[in-house]
């Protein structure tokens, strides 16, 4: 309850409301039912460590906490199909899943405390995600609780069993907005082999895309994630002085790694192959820093940048022109076609005007510039998000006819 109320205290000036845990989904749904009303607000939480993506929290008259729903229901590794209840901690999930040696690519390093449901509902990811998919591809069946009190099932436990438009795929990214996400199931992947990661060093970002265009057509990497600033110090000494690093991971069976490494060492960049323990502190430093830089009232702040390739260089310089992007990092999707770049900057007076004057250059029709981690006087004076008028509009008709009193987290979205 304790980091409830930190988490709590940071996106709200206002004291914290009475806070209700139910045992399963039928007390949920009598409780939430009663609730339904203009006027009231309820904020959702799993363990409210990711309360700080997307707006504040308006009007909130209560919070409904679903830590007791922390059940994985079924798992049948030979299906590979696992279903779990929306309060099942990541590293529960997690460590469950590798005993037989699959996972979940989308699960984010950084966070093992928070929850599955959380975690669909923000859309995080992990590096993995680029090229084996985030929660949008694992998430084949859902069951939601509504503000009316009923419950809703998209999907179900076999992947070729959508007709018409998938549903699942909704909720993912809709911060609770839409429904209250209480049972998942997911399509788990095998863990090919042995991990093994290469770190590649570039003084251009532009040097980088062009080795990592080739590298995923080429070498088909489990992970192109690229580093830079202070996250790239869980990297080694020697590339300390690095611009850019790209970390490319493989998960592979010994022969197809030893042909993928022989790929990625003609490309001329690699400073360093990393094995074993050795690879597995690199990751888990990496994750350390980025779990520091995300924690509440730390004085940092994260943007994240959507846009097209092309115009990646020029958004990275822009950032370090403006804001001074002390940490950044690049996630690479699939089609390459699209990118997300997380910056963190310091928070200061300037950091609203700044974001302001960013999106006033960027064409935000095609691209996207969010507040995506920000105090809660930070983000009271800047709209997060950022939103061309028409898809506020389209976000708006949406919300309304899945929850037409606005009770669920309001102001998030």
């Amino acid at each position: 309850m304790e980091e409830l109320k930190q988490a709590y205290r940071w996106i709200s000036q206002q004291p914290m409301p009475p806070v209700f845990a139910p045992h399963d989904v039928e007390e949920a749904r009598a409780w939430l039912k009663e609730k339904n009303h203009p006027g009231s607000g309820v904020l959702v939480a799993g363990s409210g460590s990711h309360w700080f993506i997307g707006g504040l929290p308006d009007k909130v008259s209560d919070i409904l906490w679903l830590r007791r729903w922390g059940r994985i229901l079924d798992y049948s590794p030979g299906d590979m199909m696992v279903e779990v209840e929306a309060g099942c901690p990541l590293g529960v999930l997690s460590r469950r899943l590798e005993e037989e040696g699959q996972f979940l690519p989308f699960l984010p390093f950084h966070a093992p405390d928070s929850t599955v449901g959380g975690t669909v509902a923000a859309a995080l990811e992990s590096p993995f995600s680029g090229e084996l998919g985030g929660p949008r591809e694992s998430l084949i069946g859902v069951e939601v609780l509504h503000p009316e009190g009923i419950l809703s099932h998209a999907g179900g436990k076999v992947v070729k069993n959508v007709a018409g438009y998938d549903l699942c795929k909704l909720y993912c990214g809709s911060l609770g907005t839409l429904g209250v996400l209480t049972r998942l199931v997911f399509k788990v992947r095998p863990l090919r082999g042995g991990r093994s990661s290469g770190l590649m060093a570039f003084g251009t970002l532009s040097d980088l895309l062009s080795s990592a265009r080739r590298l995923r057509d080429e070498a088909a990497p489990a992970a192109l994630q690229v580093l830079s600033g202070r996250l790239r110090a869980a990297a080694p000494a020697q590339l300390s002085e690095a611009g850019w690093i790209l970390a490319v991971r493989l998960l592979d069976a010994p022969a197809t790694a030893a042909y993928k490494r022989r790929r990625i060492e003609a490309e001329g960049n690699l400073a360093a192959w990393l094995e074993g323990d050795e690879e597995e502190l690199f990751w888990k430093d990496w994750s350390r820093q980025q779990r520091e830089l995300l924690a509440p009232g730390n004085g940092w702040a994260a943007l994240l940048i959507n846009t097209r390739q092309a115009n990646l260089a020029q958004a990275a310089a822009d950032l370090e022109s403006h804001l001074d992007a002390s940490a950044r990092q690049l996630s690479l999707t699939g089609s390459f076609q699209r990118a997300s770049l997380l910056a963190f900057v310091r928070e200061d007076e300037d950091l609203s005007g700044q974001v302001q004057a960013l999106r006033q250059r960027w064409n935000l029709n095609q691209d996207s510039l969010i507040l995506w981690k920000g105090s809660a006087e930070v983000k009271s004076r800047i709209d997060v998000w950022g939103t061309p008028s028409p898809l506020k509009v389209l976000q708006k008709r949406l919300q309304q006819t899945f929850d037409q009193h606005g009770v669920l987290n309001p102001g998030r979205m």
